[in-house]
């Protein structure tokens, strides 16, 4: 009896505490790990969240051509965006110019997922593709652009 008191319950106790301190260090690192993963998805929605904030003041401008009829086609003009475009126009490339007639532009407030249409004269010498840089303001005055590839 003197020996399982004298020998065998510190050495059981010292077993005990070492394989506590080996678990311990496991939990340890494993909470260091989760704690950065936790770390590095706030940062991903902070970025996220920040993205879908300037989206939402952002207006953007594209254009597209349709056929109302055999001859008659139209440019429309659409904001695609989340916010208001302010003094809306366009650029045609040179093998473009005379067949787009410019009769609303520039479009003094497009509201997003608005549009508006401008006439196209299709002729044998229209072009079947031409380049167009349509050219707005955002609400802060800022001059945005974009460049885009319309087909008749």
């Amino acid at each position: 009896m003197e020996i399982v008191l004298k020998w065998i319950f510190p050495s059981l106790a010292l077993f005990l505490s070492i394989w506590s301190f080996i678990d311990s260090r496991k939990s340890n690192k494993l909470n260091h790990k989760v704690i950065e993963m936790d770390a590095i998805l706030k940062k991903y929605d902070l970025e996220e969240r920040e993205k879908e904030r300037l989206a939402s003041k952002e207006a953007k401008i594209e254009g597209s051509i349709l056929r109302l009829s055999a001859t008659k086609y139209v440019m429309r003009i659409v904001n695609s965006g989340r916010a208001n475009a302010v003094n809306v126009d366009f650029i045609l490339s040179e093998e473009a110019k005379g067949f787009v007639e410019k009769d609303k532009t520039p479009f003094e407030y497009l509201n997003p997922d608005k549009s508006y249409d401008e006439l196209v004269f299709a002729s044998s010498d229209t072009p079947e593709k031409f380049e167009v840089e349509f050219t707005w303001e955002d609400k802060d005055g800022n001059k945005l652009s974009k460049k885009q590839m319309l087909t008749i």
